[in-house]
């Protein structure tokens, strides 16, 4: 499982490690939990009466009490990919065309 908690860090950009404390704000109120395990590309988290939470998305409503938004940040990254992938695209087409 360490491998899929890596993964999360890795591709979404957050500090998410199993047992890390969280705010969790996509419920009705914000939530203490911890992280308890993840699939890859959700976490799954436990508050302090040993509720089980989620699938969570770990920009989604996610504070891991770095002053960082997540969300944010991983909104330009992936805005910034579409642009490229985009831009590569156009420039296949035109090379298509001229030929």
């Amino acid at each position: 499982m360490s491998g899929q908690m890596e993964s999360v860090r890795r591709f979404y950009g957050v500090p998410a490690k199993r047992g890390a404390t969280v705010i969790f704000s996509g419920m009705k109120h914000p939530v203490e939990c911890r992280i308890i395990s993840s699939t890859g590309s959700h976490l799954y988290l436990r508050d302090a009466n040993g509720r089980r939470i989620g699938p969570c998305h770990p920009t989604w409503k996610m504070d891991y009490g770095d002053g960082h938004d997540y969300g944010v940040e991983t909104n330009a990254r992936i805005a910034e990919f579409n642009r490229r992938v985009n831009a590569g695209l156009a420039d296949e087409r035109r090379k298509r065309s001229s030929l």
